[in-house]
């Protein structure tokens, strides 16, 4: 039986004899294509030999080291990321603050006295509240503003304003900043607070006029809004007979469906 050892650096060698008593004389084994193993080497000496495959200190202190290096790498980059996204949102907000200043300078020069309006072009405002036909969203201005495309931030939406002739004054965001998309009317407002009141007061009216549905409720309450006792009975008896009138349509569906497979039977009897 061949004896087979291994050197410092990884060779695997056969023992062809012992030269004296601190060296021996080995030849380094090779593989051939059908995968056997031959000795096949030059012969030479070396005095260290082992059992089985070993690596040094070195170089296992060098492994070790460059794994390190690379999930310090990894983790770079992942701050880097992250640090990517926080300047995006702070550009979000430098920008909105800096068309602030700009407008807050033209209404003082122009002796603007407005409220909301003139919170809203000075941006004295933290949240937006979207009416997606009854399906109310509340978002920070920041976030709804922001603009991005495949390569990142982008910019910022425009906030317009939009006049009536009686003094009606609504504001808009276009789906681009550069206004080729549709509009989407906002709310502005104040505070959390605000915006829950402002959803409450447009569903309370809905509820009035007999057209808010459950979904658009349910979410209301999603949002945290809280119905007045008032509008929370009415709202049960408003969805009561929105249900009853569904039922009536639908059987009415029913027997008219009845009615026209009853006259084709007919007429295929009669044929």
């Amino acid at each position: 039986m061949k004896d087979i050892k291994y050197t410092n650096d990884g060779k695997k060698v056969v023992v062809v004899g012992q030269l004296n008593n601190t060296e021996y004389i080995v030849q380094e084994i090779f593989v051939t294509e059908d995968g056997s193993e031959i000795p096949s080497g030059e012969k030479f000496t070396t005095k260290s030999l082992h059992e089985g495959p070993v690596e040094t200190w070195q170089s296992k202190t060098i492994k070790s080291l460059e794994k390190q290096i690379e999930d310090l790498r990894k983790h770079v980059e992942q701050v880097k990321l992250k640090v990517s996204k926080e300047n995006d949102k702070l550009r979000v907000i430098s920008d909105i603050v800096k068309d602030a200043l700009k407008t807050q300078e033209f209404i003082q020069s122009a002796g603007i006295n407005t409220t909301l309006f003139a919170r809203v072009l000075t941006g004295d405002i933290q949240h937006l509240v979207i009416d997606r036909y009854g399906m109310f969203e509340i978002k920070t201005i920041a976030e709804f503003l922001e603009d991005r495309d495949s390569w990142g931030y982008d910019g910022i939406k425009l906030l317009s304003v939009f006049g009536k002739r009686d003094g009606d004054i609504e504001y808009k965001v276009n789906n681009y900043k550069d206004g080729s998309g549709s509009w989407t009317t906002v709310y502005p407002c104040l505070s959390m607070e605000d915006a829950l009141q402002t959803i409450k007061t447009f569903a309370q009216e809905k509820i009035e006029n007999g057209g808010l549905y459950e979904d658009k409720y349910n979410r209301c309450i999603e949002l945290g809004v809280s119905f007045d006792p008032e509008y929370a009975e009415k709202a049960k008896a408003l969805f009561a007979e929105i249900t009853e009138k569904s039922i009536e349509y639908k059987k009415q569906q029913a027997e008219k469906i009845n009615i026209e497979i009853a006259e084709l039977e007919k007429k295929l009897l009669s044929n």
